[in-house]
């Protein structure tokens, strides 16, 4: 799914790997506690609601939620981006 509908610039981090040590990679990847917002971005909302959740509660208070994800980001922002059904 990541390869064929994904946002340029991002990377896949599936909630059900959302480890400990993929939350270190990810807070290492933004530049340590809060520097950058990282954005977090699924189907519909739902499991980007609960990572966002896990990696603020790690350290990166600047992790935000994507409400509405990539159906409304097909929607509203780029209406021919490939999304999977």
């Amino acid at each position: 799914r990541y390869a064929v509908a994904s946002v340029a610039g991002s990377w896949n981090v599936p909630l059900s790997e959302l480890t400990d040590e993929r939350v270190a990679e990810v807070c290492a990847r933004a530049g340590g506690p809060s520097p950058v917002p990282v954005v977090v971005m699924c189907q519909r909302g739902n499991d980007s609601q609960l990572a966002a959740g896990a990696l603020r509660a790690a350290g990166l208070e600047r992790a935000v939620d994507v409400a509405g994800g990539l159906e409304l980001w097909k929607r509203h922002v780029a209406p021919d981006f490939p999304l999977l059904t």
